[in-house]
């Protein structure tokens, strides 16, 4: 690997109060050649803060309106000059040591390109800190793990340009958990090495957020189990195709939001998920619900 050959990508949409952090997070490492920025239309002054930030690093790009972050980081992408590309959202932070850390994690495998490493997060509101260890996510063929849950995070990514141009660049048509249908494709050409450290700040505040509502979360969802449906069968089977319907459903009768028809005919097949679903998705403390029902609902599904 060339000295300085990642390529941070920034997209932004009125992100005005958090972009100079964002950004400042990404110059502040000690091995980054260039930070493609995208604005992806803002209206504010999120344009004049990033002019005005004294470095040579940047280079931005704007768009004449709003298309979606999705097609803003394709953008970036297309623009990068490094080999390996790092994602950064603009509202969030990387921790000083991220690329270091990914960057040792390369060395071991020779900077093979057809490689992700990523790694776990701090969740920051106001004053509070937790750390969030996503489900370990590490080794040659994660496949059958990315198909039955989603991870990773986009902000912890380091991949290669070469393996996002492999799979196709990023879909732009999904409308959130996109960087779950990014590792599905990805899981299919490449290994995936997961530190357990922390590589960055996810901060949740009020305001609008890229791809963080209810209704985009469903429908973000629905479409990856429904594009990747023919894949999460034969190689998971049926009881996990069962388990996405399930948990959609859930949180559809949660959110008070429309259950997709297609989700609907598939849980009202099995009855007793209908019962369930509905019963549980009455419920708030969801997460420990679902995890012992699942396993209940596994061994249903035999």
């Amino acid at each position: 690997m060339k000295k300085n050959n990642i390529s941070a990508i920034l997209t932004c949409y009125n992100r005005e109060p958090f972009i100079e952090k964002a950004i400042l997070s990404i110059i502040n490492q000690k091995k980054i050649s260039e930070i493609i920025v995208v604005d992806d239309g803002s209206t504010d002054n999120t344009v004049e803060i990033i002019r005005g930030m004294d470095s040579d690093l940047i280079k931005l790009f704007i768009s004449e309106k709003n298309l979606g972050a999705q097609t803003a980081r394709n953008r970036g992408i297309s623009e990068a000059k490094g080999e390996w590309i790092a994602f950064c959202d603009s509202d969030d932070e990387w921790l000083p040591d991220k690329l270091e850390r990914q960057i040792m994690e390369l060395e071991k495998v020779d900077f093979n390109p057809m490689t992700v490493v990523h790694g776990n997060t701090i969740v920051r509101k106001g004053i509070n800190k937790r750390i969030w260890k996503i489900p370990e996510t590490h080794g040659v063929n994660v496949m059958p793990l990315m198909l039955k849950r989603p991870a990773p995070f986009f902000q912890a990514m380091l991949v290669s340009k070469i393996a996002l141009e492999k799979i196709g660049m990023l879909d732009e048509n999904v409308p959130a958990y996109q960087e779950w249908e990014t590792a599905i494709r990805l899981s299919e050409i490449c290994s995936f090495v997961h530190i357990s450290a922390p590589l960055f700040i996810y901060n949740i505040h009020d305001g609008d957020m890229i791809s963080k509502n209810d209704k985009n979360s469903i429908e973000g969802y629905h479409y990856i189990i429904k594009k990747h449906r023919d894949k999460i069968i034969k190689i998971c089977g049926i009881n996990t195709w069962y388990l996405h319907n399930f948990k959609l459903f859930i949180l559809c009768e949660q959110k008070n939001i429309s259950v997709p028809q297609e989700v609907m005919s598939v849980v009202v097949k099995r009855k007793y998920l209908y019962y369930a679903a509905s019963f549980l998705g009455k419920l708030k403390k969801r997460q420990k619900l679902l995890r012992w029902l699942e396993n209940i609902v596994r061994l249903l599904c035999r």
